[in-house]
């Protein structure tokens, strides 16, 4: 079975080659460029991998209490964000366990690395995430 992906993201340029350099390499892709109606996709079609802007994941946060602590636990997100999001922001989801990409840096073929990468990362770690915001950081350090 190929892995599942969905991306949600309203940068078209960046749908257009994740799409289709996804599915070229055997990835079943959806995309869904409603944060709200994302969240109900993930629920559904359970995906491996979601890619989502920091907007999108900004929407989850203001609108459902604990979203990521209810993914399935094989998920892994990926967030895209912009420039101008501050370094406090990409921190902050690198801590909740969210891979993190630069979006100005986004190359069709360094999205699908960051995937396959971040897929055998969570098959090694036995699909642990963490998912508390006071929860330990990557170094083990408790979070303020």
């Amino acid at each position: 079975m190929s892995p599942r992906v969905l991306i949600s993201e309203s940068d078209w340029r960046l749908l257009e080659f994740a799409f289709g350099d996804l599915r070229r390499h055997g990835y079943e892709v959806m995309v869904e460029s409603s944060p709200l109606r994302a969240l109900d996709v993930v629920k559904q079609w359970r995906p491996e991998v979601v890619i989502a802007s920091s907007h999108c994941l900004g929407e989850w946060e203001n609108h459902v209490d604990g979203w990521l602590e209810t993914m399935p636990p094989h998920t892994t997100i990926m967030v895209t964000a912009n420039t101008d999001d501050s370094d406090s922001t990409w921190q902050e989801w690198a801590d909740r366990g969210c891979e993190v990409l630069f979006k100005l840096l986004v190359h069709s073929s360094e999205l699908r690395v960051a995937t396959e990468q971040a897929l055998s990362a969570r098959a090694a770690q036995g699909q642990a995430r963490p998912t508390e915001r006071g929860g330990p950081r990557a170094d083990g350090s408790a979070k303020a």
